[in-house]
């Protein structure tokens, strides 16, 4: 499954020449970084990642999304309803956010956030995530009102669970600037001064 991201040319094409038999192995993968990296969860590493040098070149980006694509291609065909496609989606969502192609961004986040409601309860950190992601590629749409109800169940969900204070804190910072955008400084200074 790794092998075109790791080698330029395969004596084999990954989609064409092989047909799923089954599944072997569930591997979940993270990402991690110095503790003196400025972000508490994936949503502010990828806006530390777009605004530092290191961020991608356009070029990166696009070989990303070939990959991505390639990714999302196969898992379309082999496990139409996992939750994996859906991951697959929310990464391409992600990239074409980066390329500021916020309508595709937003159907791919749609169709992720439908196959995750298939299998996943939607406290499920995946329907979170997703869910804080589409509201963020609505504000960026000009459609702050319909990122608010997005954002407060995100921040629902959060504080019920008490598991994930960086993301709760991620969420709240976030009301806080759509309701600067909305121009509602009460709410606003509601989720700076006391967290919701």
């Amino acid at each position: 499954a790794t092998s075109p991201a790791l080698y330029r040319k395969l004596p084999y094409d990954t989609l064409n020449d092989f047909d799923y038999i089954g599944q072997v192995a569930d591997v979940p993968m993270m990402l991690i970084a110095k503790k003196a990296t400025p972000a508490a969860n994936l949503a502010d590493f990828l806006v530390y990642d777009r605004e530092s040098s290191m961020a991608a070149s356009p070029a990166e980006l696009a070989e990303a999304e070939a990959l991505h694509r390639k990714a999302l291609e196969m898992n379309r065909r082999i496990r139409p309803d996992h939750p994996y496609l859906a991951d697959n989606l929310t990464a391409l969502a992600y990239l074409r956010h980066l390329a500021h192609d916020e309508p595709e961004a937003e159907r791919l986040v749609r169709e992720a956030l439908r196959i995750y409601r298939l299998k996943l309860s939607e406290e499920h950190s995946k329907i979170v995530d997703a869910n804080r992601r589409l509201a963020l590629i609505l504000v960026a749409r000009g459609r702050p009102r319909e990122a608010e109800p997005l954002l407060l169940e995100c921040y629902r969900v959060l504080a019920a669970q008490g598991e994930s204070p960086k993301d709760k804190e991620a969420v709240r910072k976030d009301l806080v600037l759509l309701y600067g955008v909305l121009g509602k400084p009460g709410l606003a200074a509601r989720y700076r001064a006391t967290g919701g």
